[in-house]
């Protein structure tokens, strides 16, 4: 059976190649004619009846149209049998850039699409990547039992005078150079944390002396080197100056750290409550450090593999990475263009990191089939029997089968470079080198009571 079309492919700049389609009459002429018949049943134009408008008409006023829609479907038809049989690893849509009809019935058709580029993998034994091994020291628990105590602080109005780490909230107006309330600003309410010797800054210092002993009812005067809200205007030596009318000052009471608050905890004794909370740190350390490590073997790879992504997978990474930002940051007032420039590094390294995880996935046999994701839905359903039900229509949507192949896979990939990659441990501290994401940044509680499992 001879080729229903002709096709030549022409390199362009980077991952770019241009397709030129001659798609013969006996393939093309039979399908105008169909498409036209179909439109001439419905079509209504000015001095026919729907339905009765003669063929040289329609054909026309809506072949061109009809045509155009042809050529759409012709290459998105014979374009999986083009990319088997020139070895074209095609990423995103082709674009459809021409398209010409001769009278006898052929059809050029040219379309751009861009191409996965080459990818020479790395000896993986040879990659040195810092792996960081997270220990939980005693410095370490006391700072998270102190994080606890805090979470467990209640606050009360004081009367005898603001001290470190007290909230002073008050009515606050800005003062000119001369001392006097800037005209026009009207006070507003604050709450000003007074900051404690640990953490005070040279810059605080004046705002710490002026406002230490501060009571409900007295105004205090005082000036920082940054300003305490929008829109201030800086006077003499680039310092602002306020009043603050104090209506009330909040205290902290945390509560000591023993036996009873441990049991206000559900815990028998301090000493089991900090067994329970140093096992929670190591267990987070070991996520940790695992993930540290596997995004350690990421960038050296990505340091090792240089080529360049097709541009439309760096547009689709810097639309998503956008769309992310803006729901983060929803307050924040970036300009689009400044911020399509700021992201579009990181929008490169994720198309980067896209191609090179499915070349290693499809190299080494590492890709998660339907059957691996079907026989992992069973195990998990047969070891939650009272929830299998819900488990499985859990995964039922197509949607939430895609996510659980990507996480498979991406275990798939972690253990397969981590075995043989050189790792090169690093130890470093909780607290101290490493900032482990902690209950507080999470949302979610550290001690639970040990019955609830």
């Amino acid at each position: 059976m001879a080729q229903a079309y002709q096709v030549q492919i022409k390199q362009l700049e980077g991952n770019r190649r241009q397709l030129e389609f001659t798609f013969p009459p006996e393939l093309v002429r039979p399908r105008v004619d169909e498409g036209l018949a179909e439109l001439r049943k419905t079509v209504k134009l000015p001095g026919f009846r729907p339905g009765r408008v003669p063929m040289d008409v329609v054909r026309r006023v809506f072949q061109k149209e009809v045509v155009h829609d042809l050529a759409v479907e012709l290459v998105s038809e014979y374009m999986p049998e083009i990319e088997k049989e020139h070895h074209l690893d095609i990423v995103g849509r082709a674009h459809l850039t021409g398209h010409s009809y001769e009278p006898e019935g052929t059809l050029h058709v040219r379309v751009e699409v861009e191409v996965a580029p080459e990818i020479r993998l790395p000896e993986f034994g040879r990659l040195k990547v810092e792996r960081p091994i997270i220990q939980v020291t005693d410095e370490d628990l006391e700072i998270e039992l102190r994080r606890l105590q805090l979470r467990a602080a209640i606050e009360i109005e004081v009367e005898d005078g603001a001290r470190e780490g007290d909230v002073i909230v008050g009515q606050l107006k800005e003062l000119d150079p001369t001392g006097l309330p800037l005209v026009g600003r009207s006070p507003q309410r604050v709450a000003i944390a007074l900051p404690t010797s640990q953490s005070l800054k040279d810059e605080d210092r004046d705002l710490l002396e002026r406002l230490r002993g501060a009571k409900a009812g007295e105004a205090r005067t005082f000036s920082t080197r940054r300003p305490i809200v929008q829109g201030s205007v800086s006077g003499e030596g680039n310092r602002y100056t306020y009043t603050l009318d104090v209506e009330k000052v909040i205290r902290r009471e945390i509560p000591a750290l023993d036996d009873e608050f441990a049991k206000d905890h559900d815990f028998s004794s301090l000493a089991e409550l900090k067994d329970y909370v140093r096992k929670e740190m190591e267990s987070r350390a070991a996520r940790f450090s695992e993930q540290a490590f596997f995004e350690n073997i990421r960038e050296e790879l990505l340091k090792q593999v240089d080529f360049v992504p097709p541009e439309s997978m760096v547009r689709a990474a810097l639309e998503s990475l956008m769309r992310q930002f803006r729901e983060e940051q929803p307050e924040a007032r970036v300009p689009e263009a400044d911020l399509a420039r700021e992201l579009r590094p990181d929008a490169v390294k994720t198309a980067k990191w896209i191609l090179l995880r499915e070349k290693i996935l499809r190299e080494h046999g590492l890709a998660v089939s339907d059957e691996d994701v079907d026989a992992y839905i069973e195990e998990l359903a047969r070891s939650n029997p009272e929830s299998a039900e819900r488990i499985r229509q859990e995964y039922g949507s197509e949607e939430r089968r895609s996510d659980l192949r990507f996480e498979l896979e991406t275990e798939r990939l972690y253990r397969f470079l981590a075995e043989r990659v050189q790792a090169q441990e690093v130890r470093e501290r909780y607290y101290v080198d490493r900032r482990v994401a902690t209950a507080d940044a999470a949302g979610q509680r550290l001690i639970r009571s040990p019955h609830e499992g």
